[in-house]
Formats: C-alpha cells, sequence, structure tokens
C-alpha cells in the first residue's frame, strides 16, 4: 500500500482544468518569473490589493469611470441613446476570473485554496501526484514546467524539507507534447491510458518511497 504519512493528491474527472499551478501555493507562485504564465499569474495578483497588477488595474477604471460620468454630461439633454455615442454601461470593475483570455479554473492557487489549504498544515512524509485529463490543463506544452514549480512548493506547504514527490506521468501517446520535468532526482512511472483508480499508480509509486 501506500507509505503512512503519504497524500496522494488528484482531482479526479473534473471538468475544470487544474493544472498543477492552480495546486499551489501563494508563496509557491508569487515568485514565478516564466513568461508563459504571466497572463495567468497577473489574474491572481489581481486580487491582491497592493499589488503592482492591482493598483495599474484600479487606476485605469478609475480613469474609465471618469471618462464615461464625462461623456454622461456631455451628452446629457441628447437622450443619452447609445447610437448618440454613450457608453452602455458603467465600465465594470477589474475582477479576476473575469478575463477573456483566462479562464478563473488557469489561475493559480485555485484549486490549492479549496481542496489543500484547510488541510494544512498536515504531518505528511511525502506527495504522490497522479494527473486526470484535467489535471494536465489547456496546455500540455507547459504542463512540465507546472509540476515542477508545485513539486518546489510542497516544502513551504507542509513543512518538510525535502518532501518527497512522486508523480505519474501520461505518455504522448494519450496527451501529445507532454513531458515530465527536467529533474534528475524525478520518480515517476508512465501510464498509457488515463487511470480509472489511483490505487494501482499509488502502490506502484509508494516502491520509490524512502523508509
Amino acid at each position: 500500500g501506500v507509505p503512512q504519512g503519504f497524500i496522494t493528491m488528484s482531482s479526479g474527472q473534473s471538468r475544470q482544468m487544474a493544472s498543477p499551478l492552480s495546486w499551489t501555493s501563494y508563496k509557491g507562485v508569487k515568485d514565478v518569473k516564466e513568461s508563459a504564465f504571466r497572463s495567468r499569474l497577473d489574474q491572481l495578483f489581481m486580487q491582491y490589493p497592493n499589488t503592482d497588477i492591482a493598483k495599474q488595474a484600479l487606476s485605469a477604471h478609475i480613469a474609465a469611470v471618469k471618462e464615461y460620468v464625462s461623456t454622461i454630461s456631455e451628452k446629457s439633454g441628447t437622450g443619452l441613446e447609445v447610437s448618440d455615442g454613450v457608453p452602455p454601461a458603467v465600465p465594470a470593475f477589474p475582477e479576476a476570473g473575469q478575463n477573456d483570455l483566462v479562464n478563473s479554473d488557469e489561475i493559480p492557487t485555485y484549486a490549492y485554496n479549496w481542496c489543500v489549504s484547510p488541510m494544512t498544515p498536515m504531518a505528511v512524509a511525502g506527495v504522490i501526484w497522479i494527473p486526470s485529463a484535467a489535471n494536465i490543463g489547456y496546455e500540455p506544452e507547459v504542463y512540465a514546467a507546472e509540476l515542477e514549480i508545485y513539486r518546489k512548493s510542497l516544502a513551504n506547504t507542509y513543512g518538510v524539507p525535502d518532501l518527497q514527490f512522486l508523480f505519474a506521468h501520461p505518455s504522448t501517446k494519450i496527451v501529445e507534447g507532454v513531458k515530465p520535468p527536467a529533474d534528475a532526482n524525478a520518480k515517476y512511472v508512465t501510464f498509457d491510458q488515463w487511470p480509472k483508480s489511483l490505487a494501482d499508480l499509488a502502490t506502484e509509486l509508494a516502491g520509490f518511497a524512502k523508509k
């Protein structure tokens, strides 16, 4: 079986694309610099008023509202019709997850806040990661980078230096372009079809665990 103190992480066949960054804590992603994740991180930082991205969004919103009010004042008496150049509505306040380019389930910490944070700190010996199709995310080509960021965050999440991390990895037969992290110490098994049960894979990975 799985060694005592290990936890097995997977969101199952969720409709939400909770890829590894979604399972990573705020501390684990706040200093990430990879340009591939910039738009997603910006949506995360929108939720924190003291971040630069939140301050910029607020300033832009205030300017948009002022322009809206000015337009209404100028058009007063014309009937305030859209055809007269009047905006159809007050500019919406910028909110995380409302960006047309970034879905709410792509925002880092999304799954962590719901599924992991309430259970920490926990006394664990390691983490076994078994992804479902939803855990790969919308961009398989950046999955390896996401998983490496997630792995590095775990020691802080659980308060255990050098926390053991074991994972199952889908082959390119089922996910084109997916690669495992470039970590010489990575311990993982590969599977060619999405697992219906975590038991067999978790037990196989448990064989790599340090006693």
